[in-house]
């Protein structure tokens, strides 16, 4: 079938998935266009079967983390893929047994882009230390190195011959494959005003036209022979700066990107007309894009800002709270541009005034104002629910915490990765009670477990301790409000699912007081017995007199 104006304009929504709880940050069509692979900040690799449309099977990188994900030539069981996480090291991972069939190391910072050769085992990386490397599937070293002189986002050309990086976002060089130790043989210079980033290049399956996507408003489609603009697409959302990927049509017809607010937009690359503006039911922007190869359908994905809402919630009451309440006159709640500006302002003053009934939505927001319930910290006393975030742990901190269980530790020490909205293991290192003051960080936030051993009326008990430590203002509000909101559900994880019983928790800025003396106290706090109030005295014995009146002055005649 032939891809045209009208077929293009027909397409809908055939299948939504999801499966990933963080934003895909990739996704990967087969050479033979039947399978398709994504990769996502999660951690997640997830298959799937383009004739039945359905995920397949889910893999899992929890340790590096997964990025640019890309099929391997003429091969749906293997993928190369970057880390987003632990190193920079690039992973050939074998599908069918989930197993590594060799690393890549070389690039000493995070890999931005990846390029398989179309017709053999080459594949070329670009990275943020200012590198291009080349490399061959069956050999673990670096086959050839080029220093573009800037931030290269590199791609091959359809016949596997050439391959061209766009530098710094002001210039693309052209490369030989067999003689790029020569440098490029072409370079184009961008004589346009710079007002956003490249974010992407890649070449039409002709081979005649290169596309540059941007983290701006525009895309750029240039001719591969000579540099010059052709095209320059614009016309869809994209305030927030994000990097959304755009792609060619297999027949290179076409051009295709994703928007801010969730639709697909297509242009002619022979008119430079918009030809369709397609609806993703996307909640969130979408930031990756690409064609099947082989057949009519493309994927899309998006930035799902659902957890953005949820922190901005579950952050509001902990804002308030540094800020001071006393000093907010009004509080108002909007969700589109309209309510928040001054009309919307005076609209929500009326209606708070007005004595007419609430609406559906007032109503459902005063209802949850009343079943808000706070956490309360106490040794007996729990309240109904929990509030704040739930960051997952990362699977070295529940392995701590097991071990910690298993008391074959004492100590943990977590973080927040705010990047990834997990929390981490930062160490396990053995500690007696008086190096403790020495692990809290003077710096930075940190949440603790400690096994306080202790003697207590002649018996050897063991006590677990959790201290959450800020170092105060020297942190940022981020930090403050993130660490506050995620404690309890932290808390609740560890009780539940580890069934660790927190006997003290407490709040610190830093380790100076924390003595075996203020940790005893704080496990064990002092009974205080109540004593009797004195009684009151008894009146003299026998027969009573009257009662003596006290005269004010002047009330015997005299002048006051």
């Amino acid at each position: 079938m032939k891809i045209t104006d009208s077929a293009l304009r027909s397409f809908r929504v055939a299948r939504t998935y999801r499966e990933n709880s963080q934003k895909v940050n990739c996704v990967d069509y087969s050479p033979n266009g039947e399978n398709a692979i994504s990769s996502s900040d999660d951690d997640c690799i997830v298959l799937y079967d383009i004739h039945e449309g359905r995920p397949q099977r889910t893999l899992f990188s929890k340790k590096y983390g997964v990025d640019l994900i890309r099929y391997t030539h003429g091969d749906a069981e293997t993928v190369v893929y970057s880390s987003n996480k632990l190193d920079d090291t690039i992973r050939y991972l074998s599908l069918s047994d989930n197993k590594y069939i060799r690393y890549f190391p070389g690039h000493t910072a995070r890999v931005i882009a990846l390029s398989m050769s179309p017709v053999d085992d080459t594949f070329i990386s670009g990275s943020w230390d200012e590198t291009i490397r080349i490399w061959d599937l069956r050999s673990p070293n670096c086959q050839g190195l080029t220093h573009p002189l800037g931030k290269p986002f590199c791609s091959f050309d359809p016949d596997g011959l050439i391959f061209a990086a766009g530098v710094e976002s002001q210039a693309i060089k052209l490369y030989d494959l067999r003689a790029f130790d020569k440098g490029p043989f072409a370079t184009f210079e961008m004589r346009l005003n710079r007002v956003c980033d490249w974010t992407g290049l890649k070449f039409s399956s002709d081979g005649k036209q290169i596309l540059i996507s941007t983290n701006g408003g525009m895309i750029l489609v240039l001719n591969a022979f000579s540099g010059s603009v052709l095209h320059t697409f614009s016309g869809y959302n994209n305030s927030r700066g994000i990097s959304l990927e755009a792609c060619f049509t297999p027949d290179s017809q076409f051009v295709m990107i994703g928007s801010e607010d969730g639709r697909v937009h297509v242009w002619s690359t022979e008119s430079g007309m918009k030809v369709a503006v397609l609806d993703g039911k996307h909640p969130g922007p979408i930031n990756t894009l690409q064609f099947n190869p082989r057949f009519m359908t493309f994927a899309s994905a998006c930035t799902n800002m659902v957890r953005q809402k949820m922190m901005y919630a579950a952050t509001r009451a902990t804002l308030k709270k540094e800020f001071g309440g006393g000093h907010i006159k009004d509080e108002m709640f909007g969700t589109v541009e309209e309510d928040v500006c001054f009309q919307g302002y005076l609209r929500h003053m009326s209606s708070c005034s007005s004595p007419a009934p609430l609406t559906v939505a007032e109503q459902e927001l005063h209802q949850i104002k009343v079943t808000e319930v706070t956490m309360e910290f106490g040794l007996d006393k729990r309240a109904q629910a929990l509030q704040g975030l739930a960051f997952p742990l990362q699977e070295e901190a529940k392995r701590a915490l097991q071990q910690l269980k298993q008391k074959r530790i004492n100590y943990i020490q977590l973080r927040l990765d705010v990047e990834q909205e997990t929390i981490g293991l930062v160490h396990t290192k053995p500690t007696e009670t008086h190096e403790l003051p020495y692990r809290i960080p003077t710096d930075s936030p940190r949440y603790h477990f400690f096994i306080f051993k202790h003697s207590h009326q002649g018996q050897l008990q063991e006590a677990l301790v959790f201290i959450y430590s800020m170092p105060g203002y020297t942190c940022s509000i981020k930090e403050r409000m993130l660490y506050s909101s995620c404690k309890n559900r932290l808390l609740d994880e560890v009780e539940r699912d580890y069934q660790l019983e927190v006997t003290k928790k407490m709040e610190i800025d830093c380790g100076d007081g924390l003595t075996e003396d203020f940790l005893y106290e704080e496990v064990h706090p002092m009974e205080h017995t109540l004593k009797q109030a004195f009684a009151k005295p008894r009146g003299p014995g026998g027969k009573r007199g009257n009662k003596r009146l006290i005269k004010g002055a002047g009330e015997n005649g005299e002048d006051s």
